[in-house]
């Protein structure tokens, strides 16, 4: 499995707006891409992460790829509840874990 970690600032009156974007737009947009398989919408304060799993890593390349994210992540920025220049992503590869014995 794959890990894609999103994270940003959100403007501190705006905070139930970008939780009704995420609820109503990216969550449905997530769910219908090929091989999401979760999302969790964390915060602390007023930074938000989004942290989402996938099957492949060339699932995360059709997601970033795709126009439904696209114009999703066009309209939040659109939307005005986010600082300029504050977001970051990264993608990560889940290795195996063990239990000691």
């Amino acid at each position: 499995m794959i890990y894609r970690l999103w994270s940003t600032g959100v403007h501190a009156t705006q905070l139930s707006r970008y939780r009704e974007f995420a609820a109503e737009r990216s969550l449905p947009m997530f769910a219908n891409q090929q091989g999401f398989r979760g999302v969790a919408f964390l915060q602390s304060g007023h930074e938000r992460l989004v942290l989402t799993g996938w099957e492949s890593a060339d699932d995360v390349k059709r997601l970033v790829d795709s126009e439904s994210y696209r114009s999703t992540a066009q309209a939040l920025f659109k939307l005005g509840v986010l600082p300029a220049a504050r977001t970051s992503e990264s993608s990560l590869r889940r290795s195996s874990s063990r239990r000691p014995s």
